[in-house]
């Protein structure tokens, strides 16, 4: 069919383009979380170590998936994220993942031209 390879190298050229730009919106998702808890922790910062130690990681997975880890770089992080005697108290990381949902999802509309609705969100002490 005349014309079919120039357009299917313009959907590859499409494709690369917005997954590209997907896994940066995912990665600037991850900074603005990480961003997020440093400036609203609830704990006080005694070394510091526990506040430095947020961060996050952007993984592609291949033409299908982009995993965007908020996490904390502390051993004690999952306590102050998961023990019941601290009954939430200390927790962040979804409160910091939640509140940045909204423009992810915003910036992959504006990548993509719709809503995109298998979006897993989860959050790791």
């Amino acid at each position: 069919m005349p014309g079919a390879n120039i357009c299917a190298a313009n959907l590859s050229r499409w494709q690369m383009g917005a997954i590209l730009a997907s896994q940066k919106a995912m990665d600037n998702f991850g900074e603005r979380a990480v961003e997020y808890a440093k400036q609203n922790h609830p704990w006080k910062n005694d070394t510091g170590l526990a506040e430095e130690g947020l961060n996050h990681t952007t993984i592609p997975h291949g033409w299908t998936a982009i995993e965007t880890l908020v996490a904390h770089g502390v051993e004690w992080g999952v306590y102050l994220e998961t023990r019941e005697a601290f009954c939430g108290r200390y927790k962040i990381l979804d409160q910091a993942v939640q509140t940045e949902l909204p423009k992810l999802m915003s910036d992959l509309r504006d990548i993509f031209g719709y809503n995109i609705l298998n979006v897993r969100v989860t959050s790791a002490g």
